[in-house]
């Protein structure tokens, strides 16, 4: 939110320092820099939970060791000593107390991270990449192959998105399936809502990024659930003939509630499946916004779609059962994280 990316690049390539990102953190570094390990946390690589399990030192910007990042904090990152950095002082301390070996610091990111690199010869890590690299090895990342499969999904349309495209979500299974397989590049391109994890936060906030970059595409990444908290502004998508392509991700379910009834709450189902499911390419022809519907992947029906200028909604039907992996329970580690089984 300061704009320190610059000084967080800079340290990071004098330090040769692995990053990892919270969930707000994405597009601070480059989802395709060699230092990049990708998001931590609940849903987090579990490689990326298991390195920064065994890291030393923790350099933590910005992030205030939300639950959701860290699982069970007592057990987060035991061995390392912390460098909280946050321009908040009420957020150091908050969740994970600062030891006698730690620091804290008050300041904006930009000017600590800045010092920090003024403060220290460049380094090389091989050592630690080399463990880090056997750490990847030992747990690589599911491969489904099912083009259908919503991992799958969210890699195709990046790839055939433009290279500038902003990207919103909304909250649930979708959004987690979008950080872990979007590659952010660029810090503010994906737009999601942390926190108090707001339903029905994508689409007006797409409406926002393509009024404020109207010569950019926006893809606005949706569950079903999610977007009836908002349905009603397709008519502003609509009337304004925004550059906004919602992808629809419908499941016939309340996905994430579905997932934690499926795995927490021995499939006791309440509340969480949709019975009288909309047609939403009907409601959004209704409000004046083209749509299509694919049971099967088509990238070229997909790559038309991302091509043409003006809103447009493309409705992904996928399987009602598919869960988001890794996944850490609640109140667990993030090294006991499930990784159950992927089609």
């Amino acid at each position: 939110s300061s704009g320190a990316w610059p000084a967080l690049r800079g340290l990071v390539e004098t330090q040769d320092l692995p990053v990892v990102s919270t969930l707000m953190g994405l597009g601070s570094i480059s989802a395709d820099d060699p230092h990049s390990l990708g998001m931590l946390g609940m849903h987090g690589r579990l490689a990326t939970n298991i390195i920064v399990d065994r890291a030393d030192l923790l350099i933590v910007c910005g992030a205030r060791f939300d639950d959701r990042a860290t699982g069970k904090v007592e057990e987060f990152a035991r061995k390392a000593k912390v460098i909280h950095i946050d321009v908040d002082s009420a957020e150091i301390g908050k969740i994970r107390l600062i030891g006698k070996d730690d620091a804290a610091v008050a300041a904006g990111a930009g000017p600590a991270l800045e010092r920090i690199r003024e403060l220290l010869a460049p380094a090389r890590r091989d050592d630690w990449w080399r463990e880090m690299e056997a750490v990847k090895a030992e747990h690589p990342e599911a491969a489904p192959t099912d083009p259908m499969q919503p991992n799958n999904i969210i890699r195709a349309l990046a790839a055939l998105a433009p290279a500038d495209a902003i990207v919103t979500t909304d909250v649930g299974q979708h959004q987690m399936w979008a950080a872990q397989s979007w590659p952010v590049k660029e810090p503010r391109t994906f737009l999601t809502s942390g926190g108090l994890g707001t339903m029905g936060f994508g689409m007006p906030t797409a409406l926002g990024a393509a009024l404020a970059h109207p010569e950019r595409t926006v893809v606005a990444i949706s569950g079903d659930g999610s977007l009836l908290m908002n349905v009603q502004e397709l008519a502003t998508l609509a009337e304004n003939d925004l550059n906004v392509k919602i992808v629809l991700f419908n499941n016939g379910h309340l996905g994430l509630v579905r997932q934690q009834q499926e795995l927490f709450y021995e499939g006791r189902y309440v509340a969480s499946r949709f019975d009288n499911r909309p047609d939403f390419g009907a409601v959004a022809r209704g409000f004046g916004v083209d749509a299509i519907r694919l049971e099967a992947w088509d990238g070229q029906s997909v790559a038309r779609a991302l091509e043409r200028r003006g809103p447009m909604l493309v409705e992904m039907m996928i399987s009602e059962t598919e869960n988001v992996f890794p996944m850490v329970p609640p109140g667990a580690a993030n090294a006991a994280a499930l990784s159950g089984r992927r089609k």
